[in-house]
């Protein structure tokens, strides 16, 4: 009782003819910078248009991924965000936790609010969230034909550009971006940052170790799971922090702030004085010169923060392409080296050294 239908396009919207409360016929009423406003002069009050309110969420986990559902009903080629309306007597945080366990089937364990979006075609308002959730297996409402968990750089291009999911999902890459800004490089070259390791890289390292290439040529370095990731990361951050070695750091593209690869430095065992160097970039950006770059920055920062100036590289027989950023960097063969515990396949290792001289460029 007390409204009429007002049709557009294919939406029928409710607003106020007669009072709710006591059935008067509304008079129109100036009212402040509102302009004419549906009033009673019985109840003496303002009906004001009313809009449904709605929530919704770009679910991320501590992997820097975002959960992207396929709704067919809504589309067949685009991904959508976790939605929902807040129903009588929830809060809207209430309704995003409510949600995104109904329709994912994830527990929220932290909300940010981001900001709210008008959907004018539904006369909708949307409270737009980020809701941080720990991985777990997807749990699908009847509701959701596909999840997946998404990399941060692959997202915005499932979602239809514009819509409100990918305007929530690019503020909060923005966002996450602007952090990395604040972070603090120990050193960069003209491609690459390089930084300390960060738990949210867990996701990218496991993944960039999971490689054919890695599992080949560096196969004790791969991750038997996430939690054995995040681990590695906590003891790598840890000795960065205390300037001890293994020394190991993580490479970012300037370009776009992806985390690329992974350098770091260990003692050779039974000399203090002299370390082994590894380096390593993904292949999505391999052939482009920023293993060569790496070495020679990384070379020059170990012996500048350690004041050591032997260094080692170690190369399984085969990988040429290793031996070729070795040589590049002033690395020279010495010998080769059976039955090393870095050799399972009994290929064989190479040993290339150098000996960096104070005031040497590389």
């Amino acid at each position: 009782m007390g409204a009429r239908q007002k049709q557009r396009g294919n939406e029928v919207n409710m607003h106020f003819t007669y009072c709710s409360h006591c059935g008067t016929k509304l008079i129109p009423k100036e009212i402040g910078d509102e302009g004419e406003i549906p009033f009673c002069i019985n109840c003496n009050i303002p009906l004001w248009d009313m809009f449904t309110t709605c929530i919704i969420a770009a679910v991320v986990n501590e992997n820097g991924e975002i959960a992207l559902l396929r709704q067919n009903y809504v589309s067949a080629t685009k991904y959508v965000c976790v939605a929902g309306i807040i129903k009588m007597g929830e809060s809207a945080e209430e309704t995003v936790i409510r949600e995104v366990k109904e329709e994912i089937g994830q527990n929220v364990e932290k909300l940010e609010y981001i900001r709210s979006y008008p959907y004018e075609k539904k006369e909708m308002l949307m409270l737009g969230y980020q809701a941080c959730v720990k991985k777990q297996e997807f749990q699908l409402s009847g509701e959701v034909d596909l999840a997946e968990w998404v990399r941060y750089e692959n997202a915005l291009s499932l979602l239809r550009e514009g819509s409100i999911a990918w305007q929530l999902v690019k503020t909060i890459i923005e966002n996450e971006n602007h952090k990395k800004k604040g972070m603090e490089y120990l050193f960069e070259t003209e491609h690459l940052r390089i930084r300390k390791f960060e738990i949210e890289d867990a996701g990218c390292l496991y993944e960039n170790h999971l490689e054919e290439e890695v599992k080949r040529w560096i196969p004790n370095e791969s991750y038997v799971d996430m939690e054995e990731t995040q681990e590695a990361i906590r003891f790598y951050a840890d000795c960065v922090n205390d300037k001890h070695l293994p020394y190991v750091l993580a490479v970012e593209l300037k370009e776009t702030g992806e985390l690329i690869g992974d350098t770091g430095v260990n003692e050779v065992e039974g000399n203090c004085n002299e370390v082994e160097i590894g380096y390593g970039i993904c292949k999505k950006y391999s052939g482009n010169g920023y293993a060569t770059e790496l070495l020679k920055a990384m070379t020059e920062f170990i012996t500048r923060t350690f004041g050591i100036n032997i260094l080692f590289g170690r190369v399984m027989r085969g990988n040429h392409a290793s031996v070729r950023v070795l040589e590049k960097n002033g690395f020279a063969f010495v010998k080769e080296e059976f039955g090393a515990k870095d050799d399972p396949y009994g290929n064989g290792m190479l040993i290339y050294k150098k000996e960096w001289e104070t005031g040497q460029e590389s």
